[in-house]
């Protein structure tokens, strides 16, 4: 497949990508603006500061409104399609900055980071039914991770757009999404969506749409062999394609079905477990209570942007080394990394003298989150929608995202009990050790998927 036939797609994952980046944006607003809002003097609220409980909850009430948005995009993505959800998020994003715009007191913000987070889980549910459907198997991987690296774009972007005016993070987005809403409106649903609905002649001229086909006779054979692909992927799913019923339970217990569910929800979990997104959500006390050299923010902003360049090299690499190779190195490297940051935290905690080696946290850090981002906070949205067997597709990346979710929130909320009960060093060497049976168990049981089509991950899934 040459670079002119799949352009189209990247083109679409650049599409979609701009709403993927709000994504980011959104996981990145708080740590800025956290500061603002317990000011006294720069605070954007007219009722005043916040306290910290109710700082703390317009971060985690983000992560209850993804808890919604994940099920609902999957109802809305089956019943739907891919292509209008994806453009019509822009009316929530819209109000939801709105809110947090104009926001009298925490409130409004509450409303308005619930629906943010309603439209995060949103995003990549809709975007991995999207690019599993439109992608050649050669560049699949790429397209799946690129929506990673749009929401890790955004993480940075939100750091930089907070220290200036409260007002402008909330336009930029609106703007942003506008932008993707306008675009996405002249890219065709999928062309599996449009088999299901029976609607053969738009599944077909959407294959040639992102296939970049011209009208001649050997586009026309390609386009009917892609046709009997989808059909007998369907048939092979035992959908029925003029009425395809809801998936059953049944589904989910046969082989593929349960090792897929199996995988979906074990990495989803092992995404945050490992501890990636807790060095970004908490990365400003980590550096505090570490005694790190650079002030919490510019700690933060490095952070993310180390993030952005691991998770950018991602999509360069990915169907080069394959998914197990990059997890390994991802889960080894955090082994190291957390090791590291924990043995330094350790004896600081038992009062040695460690302050000629406050470089140590930044650069310790800045080696786990770019370590995880080259696999176990990457790979597992690409992993995921690639393995799940088609007739429970939609419910099963649903249920993994949502378990990716519920994980998270878990995590960041019990973060710091668990340094009062360990120690902020037993905490790191604790995320430094649940990377090892990760590890093990994407190399023992997770199939590589790297240029393979469905057929063939089936079969390995059999």
């Amino acid at each position: 497949m040459g670079f002119r036939e799949v352009k189209i797609q990247f083109l679409a994952a650049v599409v979609v990508g701009l709403q993927a980046t709000g994504y980011g944006i959104i996981n990145g607003w708080s740590s800025p603006n956290n500061i603002k809002l317990r000011s006294d003097t720069d605070n954007p609220l007219p009722s005043g500061k916040l306290t910290e409980d109710e700082i703390s909850l317009t971060s985690s009430i983000v992560g209850l409104g993804a808890m919604v948005g994940i099920p609902m995009a999957g109802i809305i993505a089956n019943k739907f399609g891919r292509k209008w959800p994806i453009l019509l998020l822009t009316i929530p994003i819209t109000v939801s900055w709105l809110l947090v715009w104009f926001a009298q007191n925490a409130y409004y913000l509450y409303v308005g980071r619930a629906i943010q987070g309603a439209v995060e889980g949103a995003i990549f549910s809709l975007c991995q039914f999207y690019f599993i459907e439109i992608s050649d198997p050669s560049v699949r991987g790429i397209l799946c991770a690129s929506t990673v690296l749009a929401g890790h774009i955004g993480v940075p972007v939100a750091f930089a757009l907070g220290y200036l005016d409260w007002a402008v993070t909330p336009i930029f987005s609106i703007a942003l999404s506008v932008l993707a809403g306008i675009l996405m409106y002249w890219f065709p649903e999928t062309p599996t969506f449009l088999v299901k609905q029976n609607k053969i002649t738009e599944a077909e001229t959407s294959i040639r749409f992102y296939k970049n086909l011209r009208a001649n006779p050997e586009a026309d054979k390609i386009v009917q062999i892609e046709m009997e692909n989808i059909k007998s992927e369907m048939s092979q799913s035992q959908t029925d394609m003029s009425n395809q019923s809801s998936a059953k339970l049944s589904d989910f217990l046969t082989n593929p079905g349960r090792k897929a569910m199996t995988i979906g929800i074990v990495l989803a979990a092992l995404n945050h477990l490992t501890g990636s997104f807790v060095l970004i959500a908490y990365s400003g006390t980590v550096f505090q209570k570490s005694g790190s050299a650079l002030s919490p923010n510019d700690s933060a902003l490095i952070i993310g942007f180390i993030q952005l360049i691991g998770t950018f090299l991602v999509p360069l690499s990915i169907e080069w080394t394959g998914r197990k190779v990059l997890y390994g190195i991802s889960t080894v490297s955090s082994v190291v990394g957390f090791g590291s940051l924990g043995t330094y935290l350790m004896f600081q905690s038992w009062g040695y003298e460690v302050s000629h080696l406050n470089w140590i946290p930044i650069v310790c850090c800045s080696f786990v989150v770019l370590a995880q981002s080259l696999g176990v906070s990457t790979l597992s949205y690409t992993v995921t929608a690639e393995v799940m067997p088609e007739n429970i597709k939609e419910i099963g990346i649903t249920i993994s995202n949502l378990a990716l979710c519920i994980v998270g929130t878990l995590v960041l909320q019990f973060t710091n009990n668990l340094d009062d009960a360990i120690g902020q060093f037993g905490t790191m060497y604790l995320f430094g050790a649940i990377s090892i049976p990760s590890a093990a168990f994407v190399i023992f049981y997770v199939p590589e998927t790297k240029n393979k089509s469905y057929e063939q991950i089936m079969a390995e899934l059999k």
